[in-house]
């Protein structure tokens, strides 16, 4: 479970380090509004949902370790 934890964290660092760098380009080119539109598509609302579905299922599923007394 754990594994699956530290994946999720390590694509969701993804997909915000690849969309901030996007938008940053998308800005310096004088595009920011044709990137704005490319983010709200679809696909992209369907694949931030799938995310934070996964994260919260996760912490439903996590349970931390008991820790000895």
């Amino acid at each position: 479970m754990k594994r699956l934890v530290d994946l999720l964290a390590v694509v969701a660092a993804l997909f915000l380090g690849v969309g901030y760098l996007a938008s940053q380009l998308a800005y310096m080119n004088g595009r920011p509004s044709e990137h704005a539109l490319r983010m709200d598509q679809p696909s992209i609302r369907i694949l931030a949902t799938l995310l934070l579905g996964g994260a919260l299922l996760l912490a439903f599923l996590n349970k931390p370790e008991a820790e000895p007394e």
